[in-house]
């Protein structure tokens, strides 16, 4: 259980401790220390919510690096298609023709508009 270090319960001790009121000089160095305290804890709590991330990212980082060196060694595994000069002119011919029809087809039809 978390020590209580707020002003009240630091002021509430050092009474029960004297055994009576405090005095002004008391009370200010009570609130010096308690504001003193409250400052640490929220650097502790920046501190290990930095931490977290740090924990998050790198995990992360891990997961997808492996992730990455996964789909490297499948890419590795797929045949790649090789195609020699002949296949590739051949696509090449049968594209131009398919174009020139395209073409004729579409002169075709102006004509046929405009006569």
């Amino acid at each position: 259980m978390e020590e209580d270090y707020t002003l009240e319960a630091m002021e509430r001790r050092a009474r029960i401790a004297k055994g009576g009121p405090l005095t002004n000089d008391e009370r200010a160095t009570i609130k010096a220390q308690s504001e003193k305290i409250a400052a640490l804890e929220q650097t502790l709590r920046a501190a290990k919510e930095a931490e977290k991330i740090a924990a998050e990212k790198a995990e992360f980082t891990r997961i997808f690096e492996a992730m990455v060196k996964d789909l490297q060694s499948k890419d590795a595994e797929v045949p790649k298609l090789k195609l020699n000069a002949f296949w590739v002119g051949l696509f090449g011919i049968i594209a131009i023709l398919i174009l020139a029809a395209l073409a004729a087809y579409g002169i075709f039809q102006l004509l046929k508009m405009v006569l």
